[in-house]
């Protein structure tokens, strides 16, 4: 089943310290680059996520999020605050109940990577959990059509949740192989939802 555009927009709204790890390789084929994106992801997950995020929304939502991101488990947190659809609101979130660290961490990097950290951002203003926080979101949210350009460092891709196309995405890296910009466009029945995220590493 479809789902429906509440459903969407809290799946995709607003959806976003180690070494420095190595850039991705040049992807000849599109086989190669979603194998890169990949590489990305356990290198985000084996190290520490430790950011400030200001994220934009404009068309059927319109949103203006910042927010502090510590993921280095055993320290989870995050601090929002901004303006969704002209309503004021922040969240400082920590996980109290001690779920594995290493379960949240991955619900909040995976989610982050493939459909941008507003998504969380947005359910966390809306006071709900993060997304998945028990396991499961690589299950959920999956991208596709993976490219990599090597002359700007960008992945570009389409995102399924639940098997629907509702979404693509261009992701940013800098020198040191990290997130530094994404933009994105969701599809939605009354229209489309423009989403940048910035990010600034510590």
């Amino acid at each position: 089943m479809r789902p429906t555009l509440a459903a969407a927009i809290l799946l995709l709204a607003a959806a976003c310290r180690t070494a420095a790890p190595d850039v991705p390789p040049t992807a000849a084929a599109p086989g190669d680059a979603a194998a890169a994106f990949a590489q990305l992801e356990q290198r985000m997950l084996e190290g520490d996520v430790d950011l400030t995020v200001h994220g934009l929304t404009t068309g059927t939502l319109d949103s203006n999020i910042d927010a502090t991101v510590a993921i280095a488990p055993p320290r989870l947190q995050l601090d929002v605050k901004g303006v969704i659809g002209g309503r004021s609101a922040s969240y400082f979130w920590m996980d109290r109940e001690h779920r594995d660290p290493q379960t949240v961490k991955r619900a909040v990097v995976i989610a982050w990577l493939r459909m941008g950290i507003m998504h969380n951002l947005v359910r966390l203003l809306s006071n709900q959990d993060i997304d998945h926080v028990e396991g499961g979101i690589e299950d959920v949210v999956k991208v596709t059509a993976v490219r990599y350009d090597p002359a700007t460092r960008t992945y570009a891709f389409h995102i399924l949740i639940e098997g629907h196309d509702l979404s693509e995405a261009t992701l940013q890296l800098d020198a040191a192989g990290r997130p530094i910009h994404r933009l994105q466009t969701v599809h939605f029945p009354n229209g489309d939802m423009h989403v940048e995220e910035q990010y600034n590493w510590k």
